[in-house]
């Protein structure tokens, strides 16, 4: 399984906006779009084996290993205070 970036930012063949990866505890991610940032629930999260599930909880066809690193890093971070 290809090794992932925090805050990294991606592509995903046949999606038009990038994606950046959040990590949430470990070896667990969301990836959320660009655009939106976290104001939007995460387009992806990613599971242990390393697949995409989406918002709906539903598994795509797509894993880790398609995400295309674009070598930038997501920097409009917002921490929410709990």
């Amino acid at each position: 399984m290809k090794q992932l970036r925090d805050y990294g930012i991606y592509n995903l063949p046949g999606i038009k906006r990038e994606l950046y990866l959040v990590p949430s505890g470990k070896q667990t991610y969301f990836l959320y779009d660009c655009e939106f940032g976290s104001r939007l629930p995460p387009r992806f999260s990613v599971a242990n084996n390393g697949c995409l599930i989406n918002w709906f909880k539903d598994s795509t066809l797509w894993t880790v290993d398609d995400l295309i690193d674009t070598g930038e890093t997501y920097k409009n971070i917002r921490f929410s205070a709990p």
